[in-house]
């Protein structure tokens, strides 16, 4: 296991830290040990539920950050003062945003009460709908 770990963070990408790729590497490590704790049809449902999740979650939150939405300050201040590799991981790019937006999802999801989903309930409702209504 430690030796794919390293070779995937010594793989040249352009415009990625390799702190970053030794995160990603974990997390998926991390992701496939968790997911063989489950046992078949289990491990499938649960997958499943979090793409839904991560992806419309993202789709709503990129949605609140267009101009006339709840949350365009913050699209626009990331197009304006943060730097352009990575706008579409924080607000520009709908699939790109899944990788920041989809973690925060996920973590709030596992380890946040339950009077408190609705945080996560109403960004993937906008989502849905976005993805629905195209």
């Amino acid at each position: 296991m430690l030796n794919s770990l390293s070779a995937f963070s010594s793989m040249k990408v352009p415009h990625v830290h390799k702190s970053f790729r030794v995160f990603v590497a974990a997390f998926v490590a991390l992701t496939l040990v968790h997911l063989s704790l489950l046992s078949g049809e289990a491990a499938l449902v649960r997958l499943v539920c979090l793409v839904c999740i991560v992806s419309t979650f993202a789709k709503g939150m990129w949605y609140t950050f267009t101009d006339g939405e709840i949350f365009a300050f913050w699209g626009r201040f990331v197009t304006k003062h943060v730097p352009v590799w990575i706008q579409p991981t924080l607000a520009t790019c709908p699939r790109c945003m899944c990788s920041f937006w989809g973690v925060i999802a996920i973590a709030w999801v596992y380890f946040i009460p339950a009077p408190y989903v609705w945080a996560i309930a109403l960004p993937c409702a906008v989502g849905l709908q976005e993805m629905i209504d195209k």
